[in-house]
């Protein structure tokens, strides 16, 4: 099985959190991508061209596109986990994402939704969000295609929440996997 994580990092120029965004990324998300328990899988950055050579800079893994985040180019991935560049996931992320699909029997394909902890980053106290069920995803989210060329979609081209309506197949993992940030320096997460 191939598998891709997804990221979303295009901000423009003028973007307020840009460099916090950036520095955050480097110094924390990429490196537990890049530490995880099972390492057989691509990186893709959706990003800014301007922001290219930064990003490869911070790993060779990364590969960056620009065009749409959807862009139809990008090779056909057994499996795409879509991942925020705030985020955090723990060690045994993916391989947790590889063991359902893994042991998924059926041939229709499957959603995976994981129960994120909301994180405080200042005082970094983890705080339960167990509010996401088989019909309210999380953005924590892979996407497996058991036969990709039958059927596929980018998993980027679903509002995360609603995803089930087009592959209503969801498993939910329980807190522990994942934390949310909820964007720019902890402002979003109303603790």
């Amino acid at each position: 099985m191939n598998h891709a994580v997804l990221i979303r990092l295009n901000y423009k120029e003028d973007y307020p959190h840009l460099n916090w965004r950036l520095s955050f990324f480097e110094s924390m998300v990429l490196p537990r991508l890049l530490k995880q328990t099972v390492p057989d899988f691509d990186i893709w950055v959706y990003c800014n061209p301007l922001h290219v050579d930064r990003l490869k800079a911070m790993s060779d893994r990364i590969k960056t596109y620009s065009t749409n985040r959807t862009d139809p180019a990008l090779p056909k991935y057994d499996i795409q986990t879509r991942h925020d560049s705030d985020d955090l996931v723990s060690l045994d992320y993916i391989f947790k994402i590889q063991e359902i699909c893994k042991n998924h029997e059926k041939t229709v394909p499957l959603v995976i939704s994981f129960q994120p902890y909301k994180l405080d980053l200042w005082t970094l106290n983890r705080h339960p969000y167990a509010r996401y069920n088989a019909r309210n995803c999380s953005a924590f989210q892979s996407l497996y295609f058991p036969d990709k060329e039958k059927e596929y979609r980018n998993i980027l081209s679903f509002n995360h929440r609603r995803i089930w309506q087009t592959y209503p197949d969801v498993v939910t993992i329980p807190l522990g996997y994942c934390d949310i940030i909820v964007h720019d320096s902890n402002d979003g997460t109303k603790l």
